[in-house]
């Protein structure tokens, strides 16, 4: 159950938690020109796109490490590059935080997916019982059988077990 990292919108709060950093760094970001999808009011949400965001954050550490490289000793610029070395590495780590889930979320969608197959299983034999006591052959029994569990099967390959419903 991986997240796709490539475009993922979120709201403010939970960009906040994604890139581990304060609902007022957000504001600040924000006001230096960080990239949104939807503008936010009294009324509506701030909506960011994830990858976006990461994009710009890297040009941010990039651009405030470099500076002014002229009249710069190698000191200097050994540290500058060290800076943007963390700063890379901190938005690598933000990233992955994106590809984890909690235990806890991971135990709801399993515990979701076992109830829906559950349910979706029992409901075969009511679904086919009087296609099944019309029916002569054996084999043709079976073919009712199998179809009907084939398409509960291929039902439940497209439910979001975050609790979305097939699509």
């Amino acid at each position: 159950m991986s997240i796709d990292n490539t475009l993922r919108i979120v709201n403010k709060a939970q960009l906040a938690t994604i890139f581990g950093k304060s609902l007022v760094t957000i504001d600040s970001w924000i006001r230096n020109g960080m990239p949104f999808v939807h503008k936010g009011d009294k009324s509506t949400e701030w909506k960011f796109d994830t990858s976006a965001v990461q994009k710009w954050r890297e040009e941010q550490i990039y651009s405030s490490a470099l500076g002014n490289v002229e009249n710069v000793g190698i000191e200097e610029l050994r540290k500058r590059k060290l800076v943007v070395e963390i700063g890379l590495l901190e938005n690598e780590l933000q990233k992955n935080r994106e590809e984890v889930i909690s235990i806890a979320e991971a135990e709801r969608a399993l515990t979701h997916a076992c109830i829906t197959i559950k349910q979706r299983l029992r409901t075969i034999p009511e679904r086919i019982q009087s296609q099944l006591a019309a029916e002569n052959n054996e084999q043709t029994c079976g073919e009712l059988v199998l179809n009907e569990i084939d398409d509960v099967l291929l039902e439940l390959s497209q439910i979001d077990f975050d609790g979305n419903q097939p699509q």
